[in-house]
């Protein structure tokens, strides 16, 4: 089982860290904080599988054992701490059933306490694209939780974008979204009673089904909140044989309205067509010349810079490129020398292994 630890810092109470990267919306991973333990010791785990030995911890504060796999980093806001695993620990929860998906933790910062959880149920094949390539590693909830003020914004394992209610079920059902004794029993399964350690759903936004992309091993991307407008890749990959985007014209790059989860807007880039494996980069922003950007890797080798947008239009919009810069080496773009480059290499082997066994075509290369 994973486990995470707290350590125990000299101050008496620490600063919040309520998204990847800090309380900086730069992402710098700079932290203020002053008189830090220099090292700790996790502590031995003991004979019997029931946690960490007593005593063998240094500058730890409290341990808490959450699942088998945590991908993403811890964030903290307002006393609570947030992470994501993935369902191992379900096996304790008569209700419900593990699907081998994902589960977003709400915990006490000062005792490692459960306040709540939302089980996120893994995602079927039959809601995937046909030939995609996703779940299969069952790491669960790999995105960073953002939390502002009393809401957590979180890319769950089921290519979701979910905003959540901080207090949980405690305070009652809030939101449009009333579901979730449907959502964290999963599609297949009867409606199972609400408590208040489960997690509330306030919206949700799907990114396979809302935005059309096909999603490749995970959904990692950690969200980047800037007022009114959260900005996250899409998840958008290749195929199951590594070899083409099944869904080269979807989004790569998106902005949702933090109090509705509608979207506001989408980039017009293509990357699909040019996608070495995924998108799983985590955008920043930064004001460069008076004027606020918003930057992020692109599944192509590329980092692009787009105007941050300033108010929440009508409809969906088009993000403005401001620039873009290839941090992919010449000779790895064309490794033949010969100006073909790895996509198109790929897509004409796949192109041939595709005809010889009388199948469909693939999407023209560009």
């Amino acid at each position: 089982m994973t486990l995470t630890f707290l350590l125990a810092a000299a101050t008496v109470q620490a600063a919040d860290w309520p998204s990847w990267g800090g309380r900086d919306p730069g992402r710098n991973m700079v932290s203020n904080e002053k008189g830090l333990p220099a090292n700790f010791n996790p502590g031995e785990k003991s004979p019997t599988g029931s946690g960490i030995l007593p005593g063998t911890t240094q500058n730890v504060r409290w341990v808490v054992k959450l699942g088998t796999f945590i991908c993403g980093n811890p964030t903290v806001a307002n006393g609570r701490v947030f992470v994501g695993s993935d369902d191992a620990s379900l096996q304790g929860d008569p209700r419900l059933k593990r699907t081998k998906g994902g589960m977003v933790w709400c915990l006490d910062e000062k005792t490692g306490q459960t306040l709540w959880r939302l089980p996120v149920p893994a995602r079927p094949k039959e809601r995937l694209p046909e030939n995609a390539h996703y779940g299969q590693q069952n790491l669960g909830v790999c995105s960073s939780p953002c939390v502002v003020g009393d809401r957590a914004y979180v890319v769950t394992n089921s290519c979701e974008i979910l905003c959540l209610n901080v207090k949980s079920q405690a305070e009652g059902n809030q939101g449009p979204f009333q579901d979730e004794a449907q959502y964290i029993a999963g599609a297949k399964n009867p409606p199972v009673p609400i408590e208040k350690t489960d997690g509330d759903i306030i919206w949700k936004y799907d990114l396979v089904d809302d935005l059309g992309v096909c999603p490749h091993d995970v959904a990692a991307c950690s969200i980047l909140a800037d007022g009114r407008f959260l900005y996250v890749t899409s998840a958008n990959g290749v195929n199951h044989e590594h070899t083409f985007c099944l869904r080269p014209d979807a989004p790569s790059f998106i902005c949702l309205d933090a109090q509705t989860g509608k979207l506001l807007a989408t980039d017009t880039e293509g990357l699909g067509h040019r996608m070495w494996h995924c998108l799983w980069s985590p955008p920043t922003i930064g004001t460069v010349n008076g004027k606020k950007l918003v930057f992020f890797g692109g599944g192509d080798g590329v980092c692009y810079a787009f105007e941050a947008l300033t108010e929440v239009p009508g409809q969906p919009v088009h993000f403005k490129k401001v620039w873009s810069f290839d941090c992919d080496l010449p000779n790895y773009r064309d490794p033949l020398g010969d100006g073909q480059s790895l996509q198109l290499l790929h897509r004409r082997q796949a192109q041939k292994i595709f005809d010889q066994q009388g199948r469909r075509h693939l999407p023209r290369a560009e």
